[in-house]
């Protein structure tokens, strides 16, 4: 976690964690920049107000999710920690931060990896759905491929061979309503 020490205006302390936090080379260089520099603009006055409540009343406060700029001027989401202390008989602040980007990293993973885990089961129900009415179209097929040249016009046997072509297309039928099916889940 990162630790700094500061005083309302300035850090007096950086650990080497917040030092490659904010991206830069050296303790020195990260206390040289005057503190509201390093914050997001959007949370100053959240910040602002934790520091003027803690210098006041002391103790500790919850943890405050703000936004760092980190010398390349990327932003860095952090929870930080703030306690009350004195340095040097003044009044400080000693902030524990901890980086969430990597925890954003893992949970951006996670969610795509659930979307995977999700579209594969949804495409194993998908292939199961259409390969039954397709394997029944499929012999149906495969019968009336075999029997019609063999044909000789009895009616009994032609009406087999119909019953044959109506399975199929029913099984046709089936798979494309499937499929439809799909298009509407798919627009939604």
């Amino acid at each position: 976690d990162a630790i700094v020490l500061g005083t309302r205006t300035r850090f007096v302390y950086a650990n080497p964690a917040s030092v490659r936090l904010l991206g830069y080379a050296s303790v020195e260089e990260v206390i040289r920049i005057p503190l509201r520099q390093h914050i997001h603009p959007d949370d100053l006055p959240v910040a602002r107000g934790i520091v003027r409540e803690l210098l006041a009343t002391g103790g500790t406060k919850e943890v405050a999710r703000i936004r760092l700029f980190r010398k390349d001027g990327l932003v860095v989401h952090v929870d930080l920690r703030p306690i009350a202390i004195e340095w040097g008989g003044e009044p400080a602040l000693l902030g524990i931060g901890r980086d969430l980007s990597e925890r954003r990293r893992v949970q951006a993973q996670l969610i795509r990896a659930d979307r995977l885990a999700a579209m594969g089961t949804l495409a194993a129900g998908v292939a199961h759905e259409i390969n039954n009415p397709l394997a029944y179209l499929m012999l149906n097929l495969q019968y009336l491929m075999r029997e019609l040249p063999r044909f000789d016009g009895n009616a009994a046997r032609l009406e087999v061979l119909l019953e044959r072509l109506a399975e199929a297309e029913h099984g046709a039928r089936r798979v494309s309503t499937i499929v439809g099916d799909l298009r509407t889940l798919a627009r939604a």
